[in-house]
């Protein structure tokens, strides 16, 4: 069944799919529904106002002869963050899926409003895994009272303090493709410790609902989700389709901030890929892999040591059938 689901700004939800013979339930939860919607017979695109644009709801579809199918929206409707959002449903090469509202990937949290504070909240977040370097995360202090583990990741081509700095000095030297291929090899050899730690938390039923987030939510953030993701059984084509989909998400950003370098006598095009997440990171970052370590999973296992059985307590953990 293949069902999507949207919000826009003003809490309205649209659900495209199928839904003849369906029923459709809603709650803030994605375990227990109990509330169902009335729905147009035989209708492709059903409009749903949110009961409370301040809180977090999910949808679970109905059909005789099918699986339940829950949905939730990807990205977190936030007004002072960009790219938030949740890892749920994606399906695994065996079928399985990734439970909605259990694990998210995003950026900095200083900029949330009152509005947003308030809907994360109702999503009931038990702990944020903090990648960001000391001097970023004392810069930016998140907002949301939820207890944090700070597990910092060094490299100055993602350090937003070291960027701004050299930009304000017209030093762009570097700040190309090259560099940041560079500065991917480098995360990944210098810290395997920090990847170990992030991802074992997530196998700890009592520490979800769980986040992990840099300062933009693409660099640090899409490696450690790679890895996730390829560890829950993922295929590679849809963990590079999450990666890109930074690139959507951030556009507003790369707008404003292509505004502001121009103005300082800056070529954006030519340090785009430092403020984007050009799905050739990526990639290079796999076949980085390949030629040093034999592959992400053999990265996994023998250099980030996540073994056998951590693997599978994370499927247990965060996948459902």
């Amino acid at each position: 069944m293949d069902i999507t689901l949207t919000r826009d700004d003003a809490g309205l939800y649209t659900l495209t799919g199928n839904f003849k013979h369906a029923e459709i339930f809603i709650s803030q939860t994605p375990e227990h529904f109990a509330e169902r919607i009335a729905i147009a017979a035989q209708t492709h695109t059903i409009t749903i106002p949110s009961p409370d644009r301040l809180k977090r709801f999910y949808f679970m579809i109905r059909q005789q002869g099918q699986a339940d199918v829950v949905v939730g929206t990807r990205r977190l409707p936030l007004q002072g963050s960009l790219n938030f959002r949740d890892l749920g449903g994606y399906q695994t090469t065996t079928g399985q899926y990734i439970k909605w509202g259990k694990i998210f990937r995003g950026d900095a949290q200083d900029r949330l409003t009152d509005d947003d504070i308030q809907y994360m909240d109702s999503i009931g977040f038990k702990l944020m895994c903090d990648l960001r370097g000391e001097h970023e995360a004392i810069e930016r202090p998140g907002r949301l009272n939820t207890e944090r583990l700070h597990l910092p990741i060094h490299d100055d081509l993602v350090n937003g303090r070291v960027i701004r700095e050299r930009l304000l000095a017209k030093d762009t030297q570097g700040m190309d493709e090259t560099m940041m291929f560079g500065s991917y090899e480098r995360i990944l050899d210098q810290f395997p410790q920090v990847f170990a730690t992030a991802l074992k938390q997530m196998t700890e039923p009592q520490n979800l609902p769980l986040a992990f987030h840099c300062t933009a939510g693409k660099d640090r953030t899409g490696l450690l989700a790679a890895m996730l993701l390829t560890l829950l059984g993922i295929p590679k084509k849809t963990i590079i389709q999450d990666y890109d989909l930074s690139n959507g998400y951030v556009q507003p950003f790369l707008d404003w901030m292509r505004g502001r370098v121009e103005a300082n006598g800056i070529d954006f095009e030519s340090i785009k890929v430092v403020f984007s997440a050009p799905v050739a990171l990526l990639l290079h970052a796999y076949d980085y892999l390949e030629q040093q370590y034999g592959g992400m999973l053999s990265y996994l296992r023998d250099y980030v040591g996540i073994d056998e059985a951590t693997q599978q307590k994370l499927q247990a953990t965060l996948l459902t059938n």
